[in-house]
């Protein structure tokens, strides 16, 4: 008669000991290579830079003579967005006044408050980075990270501004979007 005892020393049970962490090992493997297989690398409509996307991402470029801007979200938060915009200026100003001119374009929001800031690098960009809160004409409270960055030809801003509740949730998805992001 079988009993717990002697079914744990089993041939069966005993293979199953040992072959079962072994595959789980593999499909653990397999799940997270398949996500890495998932990535789209974008180059914007200029060829400027690149930044590498999950698979299922949606995002828009538009290119005119002043600007080169980039829309891109997650379809999991679809009302939470990251923009790239680029204008011409880089041998202009150095990388302060890069980080001034793009914080003093949303310090004027209703309740702008600056949280944090600090210094870090994108690629092998030197950036500078801030992270604030504002309301919106509708009376949201806003919450976003920017960044702004310059290479020897353009002006950089990295940003996504979402509710202030969703903030926590969607940063390391962007932040993690925005490591990848290569000047060309």
């Amino acid at each position: 008669m079988l009993t717990p005892k002697t079914i744990s020393k089993t041939p069966i049970v005993s293979t199953m000991k040992k072959i079962l962490p072994l595959s789980c090992f593999f499909a653990l493997m397999l799940s997270f290579t398949a996500k890495a297989q998932d990535i789209q690398i974008v180059k914007d409509k200029n060829k400027i830079y690149t930044i590498e996307l999950p698979a299922d991402w949606i995002y828009a470029n538009e290119v005119n003579a002043v600007i080169n801007l980039m829309y891109i979200s997650n379809p999991e938060y679809p009302d939470e967005r990251l923009s790239i915009s680029i204008t011409k200026g880089g041998k202009l100003f150095d990388l302060k006044e890069v980080y001034g001119i793009n914080r003093d374009a949303i310090a004027d929001f209703d309740e702008f408050r600056l949280l944090e800031e600090g210094t870090g690098k994108i690629g092998t960009q030197d950036c500078m980075w801030l992270i604030c809160t504002w309301s919106s004409d509708e009376g949201k409270k806003i919450k976003g990270k920017q960044y702004s960055l310059k290479d020897g030809r353009n002006i950089f801003c990295v940003q996504y501004h979402v509710n202030a509740d969703m903030f926590d949730t969607v940063k390391e998805l962007f932040d993690k979007a925005i490591s990848t992001m290569v000047v060309l």
